[in-house]
Parts: C-alpha cells; sequence; structure tokens
C-alpha cells in the first residue's frame, strides 16, 4: 500500500472516530463528571480507609460507598436548602410587570438625556429609547424565569444520568487503579515510569482544584448572601445563588453576578425613589460585590491556584483570556484543568525544554 492511500486510510479513520466521539457525547460527558465527583471524594476515601478496628481495615468498596454517599447528601441539602427558596423568590418576581421597571428607570433615563444635552453631546446617537427597549428585554422577570428554568432543565436531565455518573465513580474509586489500568494498557513500554508520575500528580492537582471551588462557591454565595441580606434586599438568596455560580467564570463572572443583582434590586424596589433610595441601595449592591471580590482575589484565588494547581496570576489570566477567545464562557470555565493536565504531562515527556522548565518548575 502507497503512502497516499495509507494516509487517507488514516484520516478516514480519525473522521469516523471524531464522529463516534460525537455520538456518544453524553456518555462521555457522564465519564467527565465522574471523574471529577471521584476525584472531589478521593481525599475521603484515603482517609476512610485508614481506619482500622484492631487487624480490621475499611475495604475500599465501603469507603467509597461512604465517601459517595456523604458527597451526595451535600448535594441534596444544597438542593433541599436553596431550590424551593429560589423558585419561591422567581415567582414573586415573575409577577412584577415590565412596564414598571421602565416607568421607574424612565425620569433617571431623561436626566441623563438632558444632561448629554447641556454639553452640546446629542442625545439621540446613544439611542435612549433603544436602550429603554433593551432594559424592557434583560430586566424581564419572565426572562430571568426562564434562565432558571433553563438551568433547572440542566439539573433535571444530570439527574437522569446520575446512577450512570455514581455508578462509574464508584468503580473509580473503589479501584483507584482502574483508570491508570486503562491508560497504561494503551501506553508504550518506554513511557510507563512517565505515564505514571502524570496521573499520580495530576490526580493530586486536579482533586485539590475542584475541593477548592466547591469551597470557593459556598464562600461566594454566603457572602453575597449575607450583604444582600443586610441592605434588605427582598431576593438575597436568589442574588448569592447565582452569584456563586456565574463566579465559576473566571473574571468575567462577577460582573455578571453583580449586573443580575443590578437588575433584580431595580425590580424589586419600584416603591423606591430612584435618587434619593434606589441609587444609594444601587451603590451599596456594587460595593459588597466590590469587597466580595476582593475578599474573593486575595483570599479564595491564591488558595486554589497557586496552592492547588501551582500556578502564577498572570498564568491563569492568559490561560482563561485564550480559552474564551477559542470556546467562550465553556472554554474560561475549563481552561485551568485542562492547562493543569497539559502541564503536568509536558513536565513527563517535554520536560527538557526551557520553557517547559519555566511554567512547570513549581509542581
Amino acid at each position: 500500500m502507497n503512502q497516499g492511500l495509507k494516509n487517507i486510510f488514516i484520516l478516514i479513520g480519525l473522521a469516523l472516530l471524531a464522529y463516534f466521539l460525537w455520538y456518544i457525547r453524553e456518555i462521555i460527558a457522564y465519564v467527565a463528571i465522574a471523574v471529577v465527583v471521584a476525584l472531589i471524594c478521593r481525599p475521603l476515601v484515603n482517609l476512610i480507609k485508614q481506619a482500622k478496628i484492631g487487624n480490621w481495615s475499611v475495604p475500599s468498596s465501603l469507603a467509597a460507598i461512604v465517601s459517595l454517599v456523604v458527597f451526595l447528601g451535600v448535594i441534596i441539602g444544597i438542593v433541599l436548602a436553596f431550590v424551593p427558596m429560589v423558585a419561591a423568590q422567581m415567582k414573586e418576581l415573575s409577577s412584577i410587570e415590565v412596564k414598571q421597571i421602565i416607568t421607574a428607570l424612565e425620569q433617571p433615563l431623561n436626566d441623563f438625556s438632558q444632561f448629554l444635552a447641556r454639553y452640546q453631546i446629542n442625545p439621540e446617537s446613544l439611542k435612549i429609547d433603544e436602550l429603554k427597549q433593551k432594559m424592557a428585554t434583560y430586566i424581564n422577570p419572565n426572562t430571568l424565569s426562564q434562565v432558571f428554568s433553563g438551568v433547572s432543565g440542566w439539573f433535571s436531565n444530570l439527574f437522569v444520568g446520575g446512577f450512570a455518573i455514581i455508578f462509574i465513580a464508584f468503580f473509580m474509586l473503589k479501584e483507584a487503579n482502574l483508570i491508570n489500568r486503562m491508560i497504561l494498557g494503551a501506553t508504550p513500554d518506554k513511557y510507563i515510569e512517565e505515564a505514571k508520575e502524570v496521573m499520580g500528580t495530576s490526580k493530586k492537582l486536579l482533586s485539590r482544584y475542584f475541593i477548592g471551588l466547591m469551597v470557593q462557591v459556598a464562600v461566594f454565595t454566603g457572602l453575597i448572601t449575607l450583604g444582600m441580606s443586610l441592605l434588605g434586599m427582598k431576593n438575597a438568596l436568589l442574588i448569592g445563588f447565582f452569584a456563586g455560580l456565574v463566579n465559576l467564570i473566571p473574571y468575567l463572572g462577577p460582573f455578571i453576578g453583580a449586573a443580575f443583582a443590578l437588575a433584580i434590586s431595580v425590580s424589586s424596589n419600584l416603591d423606591l425613589d430612584f435618587y434619593s433610595e434606589l441609587s444609594p441601595k444601587l451603590v451599596l449592591v456594587v460595593v459588597i460585590f466590590a469587597v466580595t471580590q476582593m475578599i474573593d482575589n486575595f483570599v479564595a484565588h491564591p488558595l486554589i491556584f497557586s496552592k492547588s494547581v501551582k500556578m502564577h496570576p498572570l498564568e491563569v489570566f492568559l490561560v482563561v483570556l485564550i480559552a474564551g477567545t477559542v470556546a467562550g464562557i465553556p472554554g474560561m470555565v475549563l481552561a485551568i484543568p485542562f492547562y493543569t493536565l497539559f502541564r503536568v504531562i509536558a513536565k513527563e515527556f517535554l520536560g527538557t525544554f526551557k520553557i517547559v522548565k519555566s511554567l512547570t518548575k513549581d509542581i
């Protein structure tokens, strides 16, 4: 067989493989989520297995079951605590008429238009009327309800595949070397030691990273909810819950959360005078998000990125920026774990290159 024909068959094979992987993408997603669950539960499994009663030690299967029960208990507890309250607040919010929101903001927008005209700036160029229409769309409570309904639907679909995820995660925890054996089985003999080092280091780093993310979401949610509650906001939990989730999006998440909080603040306080009562409240909302973000940046981020995945803040920023450019928000969310894995692999197989040494010296 000539080389040209061989290359054609290789390309056809790669195309078929890509199609097959796309066809089973849901199963791949279940496996990926199961890997994350296993990484989060692994430290607890190791801790349980250390317990001994005389000569009896806890079997791996029992340790895996206990860790998964604890994990599911935490998730179910969060759902039972947050979802009904968030649903109740969304129901209350959806009863607000959009016209009321636009009416409440019409006077400040007109004043702003007059301010521009006073300084000979053409307010028509800013399209104030078009801005009002867009505000009617984005601050529409029904739109917000649809967003949360979509999130709820996503969680419902995830629940459908929950059994598969837990089943896969159980065997990953029970047989710590299950994935290792599969990867080593496909690794050439001369790279076996390097592959073992990659798997050991990546498991340790990613496990600490995902646990850190869970703590970060919980802390951010709690701080925002507390701050909104002190302000007397009617939808404090809703704002905190949303802000905690979108904070998973590096750099961009806090701005999305703050914009959402401002929109909810306006729509939930239509009875207040804009200048004397609502404006100070909006300023305090921004201050709360700014302070919380500072706490997150100076406490949570160093603990998660510097200590868990051993990355410089500038390196994190550039990686997230590139990933966002290539793959949008999903890329920003997945950038750090994938780049961490890449660094570990590069250190073992490309460690002779100077740039690789520089990027992986702390691993």
